[in-house]
């Protein structure tokens, strides 16, 4: 699967903390966003769509990663991404062009090559010309929509995500003094 993932508008809404960085670099329990995007969807490719002020600043960060270039995007069918979603850790996405929404808003988009040729540079703010006829389907995993949603959702994820690092990370030990506490209540 070519993967793109993207910023939409509403990515404004997570500043402060994505003000200086695109949100795929943001932390959320034992990694960021982008490492659970490249290991929940495990893509063939991938490429990055972010604000056009972030644009430098990303090419730096990733060498060798498309990043905002339509002429990538049209080359094959793609599987665009909206940044902001946090998808489920054994995510489910049928192979057929559809859109997928979680929480009232698009989630992502799995475009066929007949899609994916209509691609343009102000693509993010007109998403729904690309989308028209493609069929609607619920998706589970959570949007961020504000700072706060970040913040709520890192003990949930760190508890998920705990086990996992400690068994792939044995070596790894907290230093003396360090305690690491979650409560599992909700």
């Amino acid at each position: 699967m070519r993967l793109c993932i993207y910023e939409d508008a509403h990515v404004e809404k997570l500043e402060p903390i994505t003000l200086t960085r695109p949100l795929v670099q943001v932390w959320l329990g034992t990694s960021t966003l982008l490492d659970k995007f490249l290991k929940r969807l495990a893509p063939t490719c991938w490429g990055l769509w972010v604000r056009p002020q972030l644009r430098a600043y990303a090419q730096e960060m990733f060498p060798g990663v498309p990043v905002n270039e339509t002429a990538w995007l049209r080359q094959e069918a793609t599987f665009l991404v909206n940044a902001r979603w946090l998808p489920p850790a054994n995510p489910c996405l049928p192979d057929e062009p559809h859109v997928g929404v979680c929480a009232d808003q698009i989630a992502y988009m799995r475009l066929s090559q007949k899609h994916s040729d209509r691609l343009h540079a102000d693509m993010v703010d007109r998403f729904e010309d690309l989308i028209a006829g493609l069929p609607q389907r619920p998706v589970a995993g959570s949007m961020l929509r504000y700072p706060w949603d970040i913040v709520s959702l890192n003990e949930t994820v760190l508890a998920e995500e705990a086990p996992l690092w400690v068994r792939t990370n044995p070596d790894a030990c907290l230093p003396s003094g360090i305690h690491l506490v979650l409560s599992l209540i909700h």
